[in-house]
């Protein structure tokens, strides 16, 4: 979901050698065919199986080849998709103006009235979960029925993240509008019965996560902010506009937002680590298979993250393929990039400014194995430090060069 934060700025980290967890673009085909996509959410629930929530278009879409091809599941005019989950192939749900729930995988859905539309929504289970919307409700029978639960917090216009720590306790973001918005930490300690407040005083986090009662962090369209004591009081850790997180487990997140935001964490939201080599809005983030890949939505394209497991296949990438330093260097305005392929595959050969904007893609097409020089040429750029990268295959190595005029 969405994130606010106050100011920290982080450099980002370019490594000069094989990166084991490396975002790539999936070559994507949505039938029928469209631009671009809206507002999105989305989810995977293994590899190959998983589906794309638009919005504000009504639209759900959905793959089974790992994300290369879409095919167009429902169209509801004037729907508005704010969250979904899928809890295997069959079984999902949407938070939208009405619930809607699957039994097969998306070919079918059905509707439940509400009141008043849901933003968000937490299954543990097929049977047990909760909605928010104008307050929380609790379903135990996998959506066909639902229970109004106790939301200490007068005036509630909101709540759209609910995360639960175990069956006991749990936490949610609520909002209330009077001469503007508030921001409310919602907390609860007895199974979702009932729910009290904490006001927070930066406003505009849509979504959080809890590592255990005290510390926990929020995300929103103006950064992150961290607590260690249950919400009594805040600490900025990210700037940036943000709208989802994931957390593989109890140290190591991601978080991604507006303008290609990426970064990752690995102590427990304290500090994070910005890769923002994606020119793209990216919506939401979800990982599979033991949480070995991701899968990151973005308006433009979505994007496919696999870990290496063993430093026998970083080196075995790093014999089949290979990207020489630029010569000469530092250079003026011209310089040779060359490198080497022994196997053939989409290459990608990319430079960047020291602040991680890509700038330049020299080389964007299949080419076979073999070896290669192309030559760069700075003219419109300012002098300083860029990096260029190669990548192909799942590799990626990264140089740094120096202009100098």
């Amino acid at each position: 979901m969405k994130i606010y934060i106050s100011i920290l700025f982080l450099m980002v980290v370019l490594t000069q050698v094989v990166n084991s967890q490396e975002w790539e673009e999936i070559t994507t085909v949505f039938h029928p065919s469209i631009e671009e996509l809206t507002l999105t959410r989305g989810t995977f629930i293994d590899e190959n199986v998983g589906w794309i929530f638009e919005s504000f278009e009504g639209r759900i879409w959905k793959t089974e080849d790992g994300g290369h091809n879409w095919h167009l599941q429902l169209e509801k005019n004037g729907a508005k998709f704010y969250e979904g989950q899928f809890i295997d192939r069959q079984i999902g749900w949407i938070a939208s103006n009405d619930f809607l729930y699957t039994k097969d995988g998306g070919n079918h859905w059905d509707s439940i009235a509400f009141d008043n539309s849901l933003f968000c929504l937490s299954f543990s289970d097929s049977l047990n979960g909760f909605v928010g919307g104008l307050g929380i409700w609790e379903t135990n029978d996998g959506g066909l029925n639902w229970e109004q639960k106790t939301v200490n917090l007068s005036s509630l216009t909101g709540v759209f993240d609910i995360f639960f720590l175990n069956p006991q306790y749990g936490f949610a973001i609520g909002r209330k509008w009077l001469a503007f918005p508030e921001f409310y930490l919602l907390y609860t300690e007895d199974y979702g019965e009932t729910w009290d407040e904490k006001y927070i005083s930066i406003s505009g986090f849509t979504e959080l996560h809890f590592f255990d009662l005290n510390r926990g962090v929020l995300f929103g369209e103006t950064g992150a902010i961290l607590t260690t004591d249950k919400g009594d009081s805040w600490e900025p850790v990210y700037s940036g506009t943000l709208y989802s997180n994931f957390f593989l487990d109890n140290k190591i997140g991601w978080l991604v937002g507006w303008e290609g935001e990426c970064a990752k964490t690995e102590d427990r939201g304290q500090t994070w680590t910005k890769y923002q080599f994606i020119e793209d809005e990216l919506q939401d983030i979800v990982f599979v298979e033991n949480n070995t890949i991701g899968y990151i939505f973005g308006r433009k394209n979505i994007y496919k993250y696999k870990e290496i497991n063993s430093s026998v296949n970083e080196n075995l990438l790093l014999k089949q393929y290979q990207l020489y330093q630029n010569y000469p260097n530092p250079f003026n305005p011209n310089t040779e990039i060359k490198y080497e392929i022994q196997n053939s595959g989409f290459v990608k050969l990319e430079v960047f400014t020291n602040f991680g904007e890509k700038c330049r893609i020299i080389v964007s097409k299949y080419q076979n194995a073999g070896s290669y020089s192309v030559e760069f040429n700075a003219n419109n750029l300012s002098n300083g430090i860029y990096y260029y990268r190669l990548r192909i295959n799942g590799f990626s190595q990264t140089n740094k060069m120096l202009l100098l005029k």
